[in-house]
């Protein structure tokens, strides 16, 4: 999947929670960084590919990318895992509020939540994307065996 794919499932996802469940009076620049946050969030489990937007957008992310990929386990491992959104979002939480006190107008919380909301669209996006492909294999293989 591309990048705007994630982007978009991110977006939504947070459209679709924005619209269905009563949100707490926010700062316009509370609701701005907070889609930045959840589009980041959407592509996030991806910093662990060397091919990744990013790491081509950087001068040594092609080095960085490579180390990235071989610490994570390799494209689709522990960035693609409930102890990736853990590791993520724990760094995420962390981060943030490192930063509360240069940003005091920004509710941390709110963007927080934005951005674990754009990775679990990621991981649900593959879920779907993988049940598909293994049922394909799985009705492939029952067909080659009653053969």
């Amino acid at each position: 999947m591309t990048a705007r794919t994630h982007d978009l499932a991110a977006f939504t996802t947070l459209g679709i929670i924005v619209f269905s469940y009563p949100l707490p009076h926010i700062t316009l620049a509370t609701g701005l960084v907070a889609v930045v946050a959840n589009l980041v969030g959407g592509i996030a489990p991806d910093i662990d590919q060397p091919t990744a937007p990013l790491w081509r957008n950087l001068p040594v992310g092609k080095y960085v990318g490579k180390t990235f990929d071989k610490l994570l386990g390799g494209h689709r491992f522990i960035s693609h895992s409930i102890i990736g959104l853990v590791l993520f979002g724990s760094g995420w939480y962390y981060l943030l509020h490192i930063l509360k006190p240069s940003f005091p107008a920004l509710d941390m919380d709110i963007i927080w939540w934005a951005f674990i909301i754009g990775f679990i669209s990621h991981l649900h996006l593959l879920m779907k994307e993988y049940h598909g492909y293994f049922r394909y294999r799985l009705n492939w293989v029952s067909r080659l065996l009653k053969l």
